[in-house]
Parts: structure tokens; C-alpha cells; sequence
């Protein structure tokens, strides 16, 4: 009976479904080590019905697999038509957090006030594969494109850009990490608002269910701001 307890066991292991997160890396967020907050959220979820797997994969290759899976998510990312057109296959959960996006200027120079407008006739540094809404990328700026945070403002400091837009608190954990201060940058005024969500594709209802109640609970427990840290952002 033990013997058949264990067979039992493993096949109900091994015939569980597997819900996989197309995360980005992000600093402080979604990192290598796994440590980042929204890795620790939704690692803490409680969902014995199917094992939750993170792959952390570049932005652009994390779209392009989200388009084509199923069972699966991808972080951070919502439903705003301003940001992305996902169709009505597609679900969005309760967000971990806000993003939001600012414009960077050089050290000692004046914060640009006007949004989009004061881009434009500069060159803008920006990270590869990430949204910055669809109000931004009509406005046909000059756009400086690399891969990390760490390219763009190296190259705003050697005055290869004119700014840098970039989401926070992204950006204020990679100045935290680097030890960098002094980027000019309205914080009154960001250019677009991202809720940090995940959007999902052919999850169960029960699953969606389950994590809402865990960001309910984490939310008014208070441990959504303390597990995110520097990382939280005002609405």
C-alpha cells in the first residue's frame, strides 16, 4: 500500500500542468538570482494545482513567445491600449505595482517639463524592447536604442544622448546599485503610467482567481510594500 501511496504520488506529480512567467530582466524586479520583488510575489503564491515556472528572457523575445503560447504569462505588462493590443484571449491580473516613465536629462542641466514635446530634435537613449506607449513612438523622435539601463546613461553622461527615458523605479534601483545620483527628471510629470500586472493567455480561472486574492491580501497585509521596498511607487 505504501508502494502504490508513492506511485500514486508520482504520477500525480508528474502529470501536473506547468503555468510559465515570460519575465524580462528588470533591477530590483526580475532578476538572474530570482530575487527580484516581483520574483519573491509570485513565488509566495500558494497554488498546489500546477507548478508556476519564471523564465527570465529578453523583452522583445518575451513578446514574441507570449504571442505564441499557452498556459502561460508575462510580467510586468497590462492591458492599457496605449501600451500594447493583446486580444480578448488574453487576461490581465491585479498589478504588483506602477511603473512609470520619465525623461533623464545630464547632471547640472534643467529637467524637461513638457513631456513627449521637449524630445523632440534630441537624441533619446531607450531600452530595446520596451514599451513606452504608443504616444511616445509616434511622436518620431530620434531614438538611440541599446540593450541595459547601464548603456543609456553611460552614454548620457559622455553626451552621446541629449536624454534618457526610462521607467521607475527601475531606474532608482540601478542608481542605488551603481551608487548614481543627480539625473534631472520631473517627477510631477511622467510621460505614461504602466500598471506592473501580468497578462495571461489559456490559465485557468481558478489560477486567476488565486493570485487577485494573493495580491488582495498582500496589498492590505502590508507585505506588497515591504517585500517591494525601494521599488514601490506611488499611484
Amino acid at each position: 500500500m505504501v508502494r502504490l501511496g508513492y506511485l500514486i504520488l508520482f504520477l500525480s506529480l508528474s502529470c501536473t500542468a506547468e503555468i510559465s512567467i515570460l519575465s524580462f530582466e528588470i533591477p530590483g524586479l526580475h532578476q538572474k538570482d530570482g530575487e527580484g520583488s516581483y520574483d519573491k510575489i509570485i513565488k509566495a503564491l500558494i497554488y498546489p494545482e500546477e507548478e508556476i515556472n519564471i523564465l527570465l528572457v529578453p523583452p522583445a523575445r518575451a513578446k514574441s513567445q507570449f504571442a505564441q503560447c499557452l498556459n502561460c504569462c508575462l510580467s510586468p505588462s497590462n492591458k492599457n491600449p496605449d501600451f500594447y493590443d493583446y486580444g480578448d484571449d488574453v487576461v490581465e491580473t491585479l498589478p504588483m505595482n506602477l511603473a512609470k516613465v520619465y525623461i533623464f536629462t545630464r547632471r547640472f542641466t534643467k529637467e524637461i517639463r513638457n513631456g513627449i514635446e521637449g524630445l523632440k530634435g534630441k537624441v533619446v537613449g531607450v531600452r530595446r524592447g520596451m514599451p513606452y506607449g504608443k504616444r511616445f513612438y509616434s511622436a518620431n523622435l530620434n531614438l538611440d536604442t541599446v540593450s541595459t539601463l547601464s548603456q543609456n546613461f553611460a552614454k548620457l553622461d559622455r553626451e552621446r544622448v541629449d536624454a534618457v527615458v526610462a521607467y521607475v523605479p527601475d531606474a532608482y534601483v540601478f542608481f542605488d546599485e551603481m551608487d548614481m545620483r543627480g539625473y534631472p527628471h520631473a517627477i510631477d510629470y511622467p510621460i505614461s503610467i504602466h500598471p506592473d500586472a501580468m497578462v495571461c493567455r489559456g490559465v485557468s480561472e481558478d489560477f486567476l482567481k488565486a493570485f487577485n486574492y494573493h495580491m488582495k491580501y498582500y496589498q492590505s497585509s502590508g507585505k506588497l510594500k515591504k517585500i517591494l521596498g525601494k521599488s514601490y511607487v506611488l499611484p
